[in-house]
């Protein structure tokens, strides 16, 4: 049932009062936040020019503002999909798109502020009120556990009670059920699947505490709590303290010359894990009895959230895809942080790819040894 619906912006409903379908509760207020230096990285970043994400940022900038979150309530709507896009009196709300795959969920932008959305046939009713955490791209581990199960860093405990059912999206890998399992949350689930639609009473959505890529620092709270239930295998001797975390089987934004930094970094003592082979619970040991981690730019950082402070980072950036994202996730849990800058693999004189994720790039593996005895010799 395709319908071409016109799209309207959620803060645009929010400041409407007594709009029939969309109330809103302030959470948390903003936060001021501290960011770590650069003491490596920004000798690179002083020559290279990169496009720093998110878009405003820039690599010398020592702190950043928080969002403040909100409790966002929806009435009688429409709920479409795994990623919980959101029909209100005819509208389609726009910030309900974010990250939702338009082949997977059924939807594309028109012209002139619409788009079209295919509505399930057979739309089920929920009566009563309802918990969300459905979300864009929920198989990928940094949009789940920032943009789904983050979205409750904020959120009173008595704002969950009050909720029959927790709606989900359908769980596929193992890191979706271990993270919701940490959740304790004394509410039945409800998977919803792609393509099903819902015609929800109530509905409460924790909005994003990292909206525009501004985490709140309850984030820090959240994952502390979701390491404690149950806490991590109590074997520290088995985690090693120099961790890389290796993306060698990742298909976006291939690092042509990491097998050769591996045995570089292997000779001072780092082990290569490969985050995808290991349960959460093994995850969060080995980020929380790390010393010091070398890592290119991937969602397996979101895991720096289970650091303890001090905890030292050296990020691998791609001079065509710079994102700030995990150096304001270390700022939270207050570790240090560093970063060296590698390069498209590209012939010399040709513009970056617009698209960079499926591209090849390498980094210069003496600048990282650099970075990371600065780390190792350094101050802390």
């Amino acid at each position: 049932m395709r319908q071409n619906l016109p799209l309207v912006q959620l803060q645009d409903l929010v400041n409407i009062p007594g709009h029939p379908h969309v109330s809103a509760r302030a959470l948390a207020g903003p936060a001021l936040v501290k960011l770590p230096p650069l003491v490596t990285g920004q000798q690179m970043l002083a020559r290279i020019d990169v496009p720093a994400g998110p878009a405003g940022t820039h690599w010398s900038v020592d702190h950043y503002t928080s969002i403040g979150p909100v409790m966002i309530e929806f009435h009688d709507v429409l709920v479409h999909g795994a990623a919980g896009i959101v029909c209100a009196g005819g509208q389609l709300i726009e910030n309900t798109l974010h990250q939702a795959d338009q082949t997977l969920e059924g939807w594309a932008p028109l012209q002139d502020r619409t788009a079209w959305l295919d509505l399930a046939d057979d739309i089920i009713r929920l009566p009563g009120r309802h918990l969300s955490l459905l979300t864009g791209s929920p198989e990928n581990y940094y949009h789940w556990m920032m943009d789904g199960i983050g979205r409750l860093a904020a959120t009173p405990p008595d704002m969950v009670a009050n909720c029959a059912t927790v709606l989900h999206p359908a769980f596929d890998v193992g890191f979706q059920r271990d993270s919701f399992r940490r959740l304790g949350l004394d509410l039945p689930a409800r998977p919803v699947a792609r393509g099903t639609t819902l015609r929800v009473e109530h509905m409460v959505v924790p909005w994003s505490v990292l909206g525009e890529h501004l985490p709140h620092p309850s984030l820090a709270t959240q994952f502390a709590q979701l390491a404690a239930n149950p806490p991590p295998a109590a074997a520290p001797g088995l985690y090693p303290r120099r961790l890389y975390i290796d993306r060698s089987t990742s298909k976006n934004r291939h690092l042509i010359n990491e097998p050769e930094l591996i045995a570089a970094l292997a000779k001072i003592g780092f082990v290569p894990v490969r985050l995808e082979d290991l349960s959460l619970s093994v995850q969060i040991a080995l980020f929380a009895n790390a010393d010091v981690i070398v890592a290119p730019h991937g969602a397996g950082l979101t895991n720096i959230l289970f650091c303890r402070p001090g905890t030292k980072l050296v990020e691998i950036l791609m001079d065509a895809w710079v994102n700030w994202c995990f150096r304001r996730l270390a700022a939270l849990v207050g570790m240090q942080y560093d970063c060296v800058i590698g390069l498209e693999d590209r012939p010399p004189d040709t513009p970056r790819a617009a698209w960079p994720h499926d591209k090849d790039w390498a980094v210069s593996i003496p600048h990282v040894q650099a970075a990371v005895a600065q780390c190792l010799n350094g101050p802390g």
